[in-house]
């Protein structure tokens, strides 16, 4: 090294300068990137379908309330509100678990899916199509026995997948940002140790 001409050093010097450098902004421009895919998972695949799973669950129970409401006033008024409540409920629950569904599931997820798109059509054939022909035919008899018989049974498992399916997004995200922090702390820890070799 001591033979080297002080142009040559300094031309070392530089070109190791320089790929340090482009070490360091690699690393950090991949730290970046990471965490952005981070953050765009958390909030597309974690996010917006809790807040599907909350409007769903929302609608869900509006239905049971619009059934007893209407069995409590017992007037024609009351029945035809709860129809056309129920009849919009179910069209919007559709449309927002077709909008979740197009979400990426993890395995897990999609079971949980599965389990739920068949409880929430048992319940839909079996509790709340009878109750709306019962509700239009202004029959509250009718329609308080399939509230007392029929709901609380068809909807316990509805209510039960939809908090898995809500407590499935939580853990997901949080290991979403336990690999980003991961992810964060290796990387810082690569450019200190580059920035100490450059030093």
């Amino acid at each position: 090294m001591n033979n080297l001409k002080i142009s040559t050093r300094l031309s070392l010097l530089i070109g190791v300068s320089l790929i340090l450098l482009f070490i360091v902004g690699s690393l950090g421009l991949y730290g970046f990137s990471s965490s952005n895919a981070s953050l765009q998972t958390v909030y597309e695949d974690r996010t917006v379908p809790l807040e599907q799973l909350g409007n769903i669950h929302e609608r869900q129970d509006g239905n049971r309330i619009a059934v007893a409401t209407a069995v409590i006033i017992a007037t024609p008024e009351a029945a035809a509100t709860a129809v056309k409540t129920i009849e919009a409920n179910i069209a919007e629950v559709t449309r927002i678990w077709q909008a979740y569904m197009a979400t990426k599931l993890t395995p897990e997820e999609a079971k949980l899916a599965a389990s739920f798109t068949d409880s929430r059509t048992k319940f839909v054939q079996q509790g709340l199509q009878p109750a709306l022909a019962a509700l239009r035919a202004a029959d509250m008899k009718e329609t308080q026995r399939l509230l007392v018989e029929k709901f609380a049974p068809l909807y316990e498992p509805v209510d039960r997948e939809l908090q898995a399916l809500t407590k499935l997004q939580v853990d997901e995200a949080k290991k979403e940002y336990d690999s980003a922090h991961s992810s964060y702390v290796s990387t810082r820890l690569m450019m200190i140790i580059v920035v100490l070799v450059a030093v």
